[in-house]
């Protein structure tokens, strides 16, 4: 079962340093209404967190525009209160209509390389309103990863 997990997050890491490399540039102006409240309400609603995590109210969730090539995606990362409580929030703007939810650029968004499922990941594209699925070496699909072996 390990190798699995390591493979899933390997394409995981993949995925986030090719969508990195794309935001170089300044966020698009109409980067809040793509990361939208309404958009973070379908992820949220919609999102299933993977069984080592914790429910998603124990999250503080971050969301900034991630771009790929010409496709706009959003980019939530979401850390476990308890464990980063004190991260620094430059940048990020809290989003009062939803609790412990912010909103920013990709350049601000938290990094944690590891973490297990204290920080869960994941890619929403709004225009097919469906998350990007990452597939391990099982064949099974998710929507939602952990960073890291917990």
């Amino acid at each position: 079962m390990e190798r699995p997990v390591k493979t899933f997050c390997i394409a995981l890491s993949a995925l986030v340093a090719a969508a990195c490399s794309f935001t170089k540039d300044a966020d698009p102006p109409d980067a809040p209404s793509i990361v939208s409240t309404d958009t973070i309400g379908v992820i949220e609603a919609r999102v299933v967190l993977p069984p080592s995590a914790e429910p998603l109210e124990a999250y503080d969730r971050y969301y900034a525009l991630e771009r790929i090539g010409q496709h706009n995606l959003v980019h939530g990362v979401f850390l476990l209160r308890r464990s980063f409580g004190d991260v620094d929030r430059t940048g990020m703007v809290s989003l009062g209509s939803r609790p412990n939810v912010y909103r920013g650029a990709s350049t601000d968004l938290p990094i944690v390389a590891d973490g297990g499922c204290a920080v869960v990941s994941v890619v929403f594209d709004p225009v097919s309103s469906s998350f990007v699925q990452i597939e391990e070496e099982s064949g099974a699909q998710f929507t939602a990863v952990c960073n890291g072996l917990a």
